[in-house]
């Protein structure tokens, strides 16, 4: 958990799984605010206690789902604004799925993606995209890899619901990986044929 340093207060929205609540350190982020009759503190990571002010609600708005944000803490000391993956994942009915590159929301109901984001350095901020695509353009190899070594149709139904963008249709690249992903067992020698072979020599 980040508290107040050297830098200005950060506008992203950062996702992280310790929080109990959501919180944030601009009241202006916040669509709806409220008192709160018992102000209690955030304790962080040096047990050090962060004052809170009030509280309130906001949205995420992207072009698949808005999502809520509710209850969110306001914590004027804060750098980061944090969303609780476990208050974000229940009031929404989603699921966030993590991988060394970014982090994945999906409708948990219908599994339907609802967007991707890339993490930066340690940490994983929630950003819109820029246009009608989520993802950069990249090769299909790459998607290959970071997506878990789908196969082709998987990549070309991604792209055409736009969901991921590639400069080509089909994954030309020969995966190493995946062949033997799917071996029970590696290869390997028979030692003791090659042994007896050895001893016949002597």
């Amino acid at each position: 958990m980040h508290t107040l340093g050297i830098n200005p207060p950060d506008a992203n929205w950062y996702m992280d799984i310790g929080p109990t609540s959501h919180m944030t350190s601009a009241q202006g982020n916040l669509t709806y605010y409220f008192n709160m009759s018992n102000k209690h503190g955030i304790i962080v990571g040096n047990s050090h206690s962060i004052p809170i002010h009030d509280y309130g609600h906001t949205k995420l708005s992207f072009p698949c789902l808005p999502l809520t944000l509710n209850n969110v803490l306001h914590a004027p000391q804060l750098v980061k604004n944090l969303v609780s993956v476990r208050k974000f994942t229940t009031i929404n009915f989603i699921s966030v799925e993590f991988d060394p590159f970014g982090f994945f929301v999906k409708d948990f109901q219908m599994g339907k993606l609802v967007m991707r984001c890339e993490s930066r350095g340690e940490l994983y901020p929630i950003i819109k995209p820029t246009n009608s695509y989520t993802f950069a353009t990249v090769a299909p190899s790459l998607w290959h890899d970071r997506l878990g070594h789908p196969g082709s149709p998987v990549l070309t139904s991604l792209r055409k619901n736009k969901l991921i963008k590639y400069n080509q249709i089909k994954v030309s690249r020969i995966c190493h990986s995946c062949p033997l992903g799917k071996h029970v067992k590696l290869p390997h020698c028979n030692f003791h044929h090659n042994l007896i072979i050895i001893l016949k020599k002597y």
